[in-house]
């Protein structure tokens, strides 16, 4: 029971920190990825957060996708990526995302329609 209270707690913290997420970068957000099981749960809610945030905008998911898979591939993106950790997180998101999942036959936000 205890450990779910902490889990619980963990989250709503990393949920209240989301609308500021200008503030993890890239070396913080893998620290966390790697770090305490409240670190990962931190690191889970992020990546989710900004996957919402975009969804069907910039990425399309496939109907059998799982919300671990976003912060597995975001992990791909962050380690592969040494010499830009120090960009906003939320850019390894995108990415990652991006890249494994685009909306095909969709113009990208600003873009226009041919």
């Amino acid at each position: 029971m205890a450990n779910i209270k902490s889990l619980v707690a963990a989250t709503l913290l990393s949920v209240s920190t989301l609308a500021n997420a200008e503030f993890v970068d890239g070396n913080l957000l893998l620290s966390r990825m790697l770090g305490s099981d409240t670190d990962q749960v931190y690191a889970l809610a992020y990546t989710i957060g900004v996957a919402d945030s975009i969804i069907n905008t910039f990425w399309c998911p496939s109907a059998n996708m799982k919300s671990l898979e976003v912060l597995e591939l975001t992990k791909v993106v962050l380690i592969a990526s040494p010499t830009k950790r120090h960009l906003s997180g939320d850019v390894f998101v995108l990415a990652a995302l991006k890249g494994a999942y685009p909306c095909a036959n969709k113009p990208s936000p600003g873009s226009k329609a041919v």
